[in-house]
């Protein structure tokens, strides 16, 4: 490539890209928003295509198109074909058969560069923490990448072969297409997040704002070499201006985080430090010389290789490891280093210099089509044999059971914020009344509960709507992107009209997981818990229990020889005091106080005997996933649960408290 692709800045602003992207995976406080990484990655690919295909066209009056392919086959399937093969044996050696088939999936899309498009209309959001076990969840951008590729050459040909359009129409028409994919993005973020984050027309608008910074800058005909003198090459316009540039990437990865709505007008914020950082091309200045310094120049070049290694050694390694804790995460990312290094020595290198392979273009895209298809279907016979290995997987799988009232239709999940009560009878004729309410944590256990009316002849009414807390807060919900404000309204329709049901006792439960500083867990926790005590004789709250850094079910399943050679042995527990209950409980203990019908129970002292969580329990599974307690573990707690709530039940029926 010409002289212009081997700025140190480039390199440079690779390095900071791939470091913002795996410093926010390993999760390094402050720099949640490392994701924007990607963004960089987008405009830099924006301005070095363009250059090479404009440079290219000045020079030879066409674009072979042929050969600009073979050059990206080159480039990048090679990498990519030894990640998703290694990974895919990794995987098989480490992961429960259930979650075979799903990973297999993903790979199949990633060797064909679709991962975006398989994300996008899947409805798999990149945010969310139950996609963190998806091995090939990070090459959704290197389909938005090779999407790019595949389009842009066509697109300048035609453009610069018209005569009446040129390089004026060429910048004409990009200035076009960025309003009109940024104006796109924009509204998706607003509509469909999900479409607006993976899907490439938009995004075209980052990979526009690169290549117009390559046209107007220094301008096509003089970005080899020394650019020409513009006004950006005054030392006291460039100077400062690298330093905004570089700062605005920074402050973007500090600031965002996964509540963010993105890509939307955030997204704008590093598109513009990049391209700025671009245009004034900074070689005499403290942006510059950071930079151009040999670590960054090292790691700008190693970047691709380390990018596609980082994600899956984080998700394999947490079947083995502990990855709740950042040095782990931190750990396992750094491993990535010499993996990237080996890929790049002794795979990228020698493919993309080849001189054999670099003099039959056509023949090196038929060959790296007959790879994806051999890819492809290797993936396809893995998701095959994994699915029949599951249909005989048995274990702790099992034994997992949920509360029947989801089959019931109790709960309408964010669709709705209509109440829908269910009602459960004991046996002969009801007397007490008790009002279960909370999210999916809170009526985890419903079984215990169950169980006790029916022991009793009580009545149970449960009103339930998940990820939504018994706490008078906004709350943001990443999964639909946006405020929930279904659930706002739901709980302020069961405290308006808790008073109809009769209860006689309320209980009401939350998961601890919401992102809620202690003053609103407090405060809006109060205001709920003072109305519901206007109300009714009793409220009664549970504690959250701990979500865990591990899935139970699938934590004592089989797994291959690799994995029992790896695991540890504690792999299938985790100390409750690590978690956030013990803190959501000691704040729930504080908004109860002074109520005199009020109290909290806890119970995880049972559910995590002497602080330790684990797997499995006095022979019972313990959890179904990693924060819902298994039904039938649920269940045998429930004569300490009536115990917790001081429950005894007298002739009339009424719910008193032990003596």
């Amino acid at each position: 490539m010409n002289g212009w692709s081997f700025r140190p800045d480039i390199e440079g602003l690779r390095a900071v890209a791939i470091l913002l992207v795996v410093s926010a995976h390993a999760g390094l406080p402050g720099l949640a928003g490392g994701f924007i990484g990607v963004d960089v990655f987008f405009v830099l690919s924006g301005y070095l295509i363009t250059g090479l295909l404009v440079t290219e066209h000045a020079a030879t009056g066409r674009i072979g198109m042929l050969a600009f392919y073979a050059r990206r086959f080159r480039r990048l399937l090679p990498a990519l074909a030894i990640m998703l093969v290694v990974t895919a044996w990794l995987a098989w050696q480490l992961m429960v058969p259930g979650r075979i088939p799903e990973q297999a999936v993903s790979g199949a899309a990633a060797s064909w560069w679709l991962s975006n498009l398989h994300y996008a209309f899947a409805q798999l959001d990149y945010f969310q923490p139950d996609q963190a076990s998806n091995l090939y969840l990070h090459t959704w951008s290197l389909g938005v990448e090779e999407q790019f590729y595949l389009v842009w050459p066509a697109m300048l040909s035609l453009l610069l072969g018209a005569r009446a359009w040129g390089l004026p129409g060429l910048k004409a028409a990009l200035f076009g297409l960025l309003l009109l994919s940024l104006l796109a993005c924009l509204w998706f973020t607003q509509s469909s997040s999900m479409l607006a984050f993976y899907l490439t027309p938009l995004r075209a608008w980052q990979f526009a704002a690169g290549a117009l910074v390559f046209l107007l800058a220094p301008g096509p005909r003089s970005t080899v070499g020394t650019p020409a003198p513009t006004p950006w090459s005054a030392a006291t316009v460039r100077i400062p201006m690298a330093g905004l540039g570089l700062t605005l990437v920074l402050v973007a990865a500090m600031l965002l985080d996964e509540h963010t709505p993105y890509p939307g007008m955030w997204a704008l914020v590093p598109t513009l430090g990049t391209a700025l950082v671009l245009a004034v091309a900074p070689r005499r200045s403290p942006t510059g010389r950071l930079l151009a310094a040999p670590p960054m120049q090292f790691l700008g070049r190693i970047s691709y290789a380390w990018y596609l290694w980082h994600w899956p050694l984080l998700v394999l390694g947490s079947e083995v490891f502990d990855t709740e804790r950042t040095g782990v995460r931190l750990g396992l990312v750094l491993a990535a280093l010499p993996l990237a290094w080996l890929s790049l020595r002794f795979v990228e290198a020698p493919v993309r210099s080849s001189r054999l392979v670099a003099r039959y273009p056509g023949a090196t895209v038929v060959a790296s089509l007959g790879l994806m298809i051999a890819l492809a279907w290797m993936f396809l016979a893995i998701q095959s044999r994994a699915m029949n290995d599951s249909l005989s997987w048995s274990g702790a799988h099992g034994e997992v059971t949920s509360p029947v009232i989801y089959e019931m239709g109790c709960d309408e999940w964010y669709h709705s914020d209509t109440l829908r009560p269910c009602f459960f009878e004991g046996e002969g004729e009801a007397g007490a009344t008790i009002l279960l309410v909370g999210d999916s944590v809170g009526l985890q256990w419903f079984p215990a509960f169950h169980a006790i009316v029916q022991s009793a002849g009580w009545r149970l009414i449960v009103l339930t709507k998940s990820a939504c807390p018994m706490v008078d807060e906004e709350i943001y919900y990443s999964r639909i992107g946006r405020d929930y404000v279904e659930c706002s309204r739901w709980r302020e329709r069961v405290l308006d009209n808790v008073g109809t049901f009769g209860a006689d006792l309320v209980v009401v439960g939350s998961s601890g997981g919401y992102e809620l500083d202690d003053e609103r867990w407090r405060e809006g926790s109060r205001r709920v818990l003072e109305r519901l005590a206007a109300s009714v004789p009793r409220v009664a709250v549970l504690a959250p229990t701990p979500v865990l850094p591990f899935h139970a079910p699938e934590c004592e399943s089989p797994r291959g020889w690799l994995h029992r050679l790896l695991a540890s042995p504690e792999r299938c527990s985790f100390r409750l005091e690590r978690s956030r209950a013990p803190n959501v409980t000691r704040i729930l203990e504080e908004a109860v106080r002074g109520m005199g019908s009020a109290r909290v129970v806890d119970l995880n002292d049972a559910v995590c005997p002497q602080g330790s969580c684990r797997a499995r329990v006095d022979g019972l599974l313990t959890f179904r996933d990693q924060q819902h307690l298994n039904g039938r573990f649920a269940e045998s707690l429930s004569p300490l649960l009536a115990e917790r709530l001081g429950l005894r039940w007298v002739e009339t029926g009424e719910v008193r408290a032990n003596e």
